[in-house]
């Protein structure tokens, strides 16, 4: 009777299909009730041998692997959000309060060998052309971060991911990209830097386009469409990535921003970023498609 219930046991494994089944059985398509499935992360053959499993939830559920672990709780998985939230706000701080004022005359001076001076204000109006004076090469480096042609760009990739069945995803990112462009608009009507100046044609300017240009709306933009194409088409990560490290270069050494506007950009950027996967990774996996790559 002992040996009959040892074969028993054993011939889950070791029937005719007994490969093809432990084969099923360790890429995770294990299945539970209804309303509960999920596929195992870890477990262990008959032999004591520990399979690393895929897990897979198929429904809005915690995940959850065969020790009983739950997966990283919701304050875990904002701690990147806030820290990048935090720096911001110091960024913001020290900019208003001329603390990054040495940091900023100093890249006018050193590092913007293309820096056109510009003694008026920059309004709303100015940043809403594409550009202004004569076209150079930095214009057009920098153009796709514009407000017109970067929204333009933002409202076609969120038709794609819809056209992908990423309903959620799409509107997520083009709702935060609004609220970055509302943010940066508004941080620039309410935070003024203390002066920055240049010798031109030997004489000091004041560089009054710099007086309210925190943070950078291009760097902000071009953030977010990269995540976008990121989302939409993985394989092109290092090629996205780059493209907003050249563009965000350009804007300082086009004397477009100051470093500072710069990292500020990128810093609201990701926040609005981080917010928006999140959101998504606490979404039922049948209500966001797939999480945000």
């Amino acid at each position: 009777m002992q040996g009959f219930l040892r074969l028993l046991g054993s011939s889950v494994f070791r029937h005719p299909g007994g490969r093809d089944d432990r084969r099923r059985f360790c890429s995770g398509d294990v299945r539970g009730e209804e309303d509960t499935r999920f596929s195992l992360e870890t477990g262990r053959d008959q032999r004591g041998s520990r399979i690393v499993l895929r897990e897979r939830l198929d429904t809005g559920d915690e995940p959850v692997s065969v020790a009983g672990r739950h997966a990283p709780s919701a304050f875990i998985t904002a701690l990147p959000t806030v820290a990048c939230a935090f720096a911001f706000a110091i960024l913001a701080t020290l900019v208003g309060l001329g603390q990054l004022t040495g940091v900023d005359q100093f890249a006018v001076y050193h590092l913007m060998p293309w820096l056109t001076p510009n003694p008026a204000p920059v309004s709303l109006r100015d940043g809403l052309k594409l550009y202004s004076g004569s076209f150079k090469l930095t214009d057009a480096i920098t153009l796709i971060g514009g407000a017109l042609p970067a929204s333009a760009i933002a409202v076609l990739l969120a038709g794609l991911l819809v056209r992908r069945g990423r309903r959620v995803t799409a509107f997520l990112l083009v709702a935060l990209f609004v609220v970055g462009v509302g943010m940066e608009s508004l941080l620039k009507m309410l935070l003024t830097r203390p002066e920055l100046r240049v010798w031109h044609d030997g004489r000091l300017l004041r560089l009054a386009g710099f007086d309210s240009s925190f943070p950078s709306g291009h760097a902000l933009r071009v953030t977010f469409l990269a995540a976008m194409v990121v989302t939409l088409w993985p394989r092109l990560a290092p090629l996205a990535w780059l493209a907003v490290a050249v563009i965000a270069l350009t804007l300082e050494f086009g004397g477009f921003h100051t470093p500072s506007d710069v990292a500020g950009g990128l810093l609201l950027a990701g926040v609005l970023l981080l917010v928006t996967r999140n959101i998504l990774s606490r979404l039922p996996v049948a209500g966001r498609a797939q999480p945000m790559d």
